[in-house]
């Protein structure tokens, strides 16, 4: 993208990610739900002295039409509604709201590779980081649609939270027909970062959709 480029993180949690567009010089909104999110966004971009529009949004609701270049929406953030139609309400929005020729960046789990995965492991400890460990169980639905997740994060001193959600399912062949649905031209669904090709055994789906 040129310099300047308006970008939309959404939604942008603790933003990450649209605090690393703003140091690359790109014109930066970030839309979340979640208010602690963005305060804490919003600190660490005055901080390093970044100009980011944090803003408070549902991502199934959230309309600027022909505002942005890129709308960005990684780290498996699709597909948590309980109704599909929610899906298709914010791939219906993401078109309306990216100018002409814009592009929509979408990263999440593998169909195929949750099917296997959840198969075969009842439980799967994730490496500590800082010293705080993700445990995570997850249980595939009768109709292998979505995969019921239960998370324990433990810290340094044994302390623990547990959070319950579940994550709707796409194969390749379903997502690609959705985003198509929302009126967009083009769609590449890569098998990781470097747009390698996508095979049933690729963990992660990396979505390239243009207007």
């Amino acid at each position: 993208m040129p310099p300047g480029a308006a970008v939309l993180d959404i939604p942008c949690g603790p933003g990450r990610h649209a605090l690393e567009f703003a140091r690359r010089g790109y014109r930066v909104t970030a839309v979340d739900l979640m208010p602690f999110f963005l305060e804490h966004g919003l600190r660490l971009a005055k901080e390093d002295n970044l100009a980011v529009e944090f803003l408070q949004g549902d991502m199934r609701t959230f309309v600027r039409p022909e505002s942005f270049d890129l709308i960005w929406n990684f780290f498996s953030s699709f597909g948590y509604f309980d109704d599909p139609k929610d899906d298709r309400a914010f791939l219906n929005n993401t078109f309306k709201n990216l100018a002409p020729n814009g592009r929509l960046l979408l990263e999440m789990h593998s169909r195929d590779h949750a099917l296997i995965f959840w198969k075969d492991h009842d439980r799967f400890q994730h490496p500590s980081i800082n010293g705080i460990t993700l445990i995570e169980q997850g249980r595939i639905s009768e109709d292998q649609t979505r995969v019921d997740l239960h998370w324990r994060i433990v810290k340094k001193d044994q302390t623990s939270s547990e959070y319950h959600f579940a994550l709707r399912l796409y194969s390749k062949s379903q997502l690609k027909a959705a985003i198509k649905n929302a009126g967009f031209s083009a769609v590449a669904i890569h098998g990781d970062m470097l747009a390698n090709p996508y095979t049933p055994d690729c963990e992660r789906m990396v979505v390239v959709a243009k207007k």
